[in-house]
C-alpha cells in the first residue's frame, strides 16, 4: 500500500514539474489528470 502511495507522488510531482502553476496548487491538477484517463477508457 505504502509503495503505491510514494508511487503516486512521485508521479505527480514529475506531472507537476513541467506543468508550472500546478506546483502551487498540487490539489488542482489531481482532478485534471483524472479525466484525461477516464475518457480514454470508456470508449
Amino acid at each position: 500500500m505504502l509503495i503505491v502511495v510514494v508511487g503516486l507522488m512521485t508521479v505527480l510531482r514529475l506531472a507537476e514539474a513541467p506543468i508550472g502553476p500546478s506546483t502551487t496548487l498540487p490539489s488542482s491538477s489531481k482532478p485534471a489528470l483524472r479525466p484525461t484517463p477516464t475518457p480514454t477508457m470508456t470508449p
